[in-house]
């Protein structure tokens, strides 16, 4: 059996590893689409967007589990 400290600390522990998974694609996303208000036209950043944005919704729903 484990106890109400341990049982709080697995529950906690995904939101700090959540929390640093949101802010990374967030960043990349920032500057791909502010970038000295050019628009993301090769295909590449375009993709890194894509990958970028389905990161930041996975982690914001891993973040908001139980």
């Amino acid at each position: 059996m484990s106890s109400i400290a341990q049982q709080k600390a697995v529950a906690i522990a995904p939101k700090f590893t959540a929390f640093a998974s949101f802010v990374g694609p967030s960043l990349i996303a920032f500057l791909i689409l502010f970038r000295r208000g050019k628009k993301p036209k090769t295909s590449y950043h375009r993709l890194v967007l894509g990958m970028a944005f389905t990161d930041i919704s996975a982690s914001a729903a891993w973040f908001f589990t139980a």
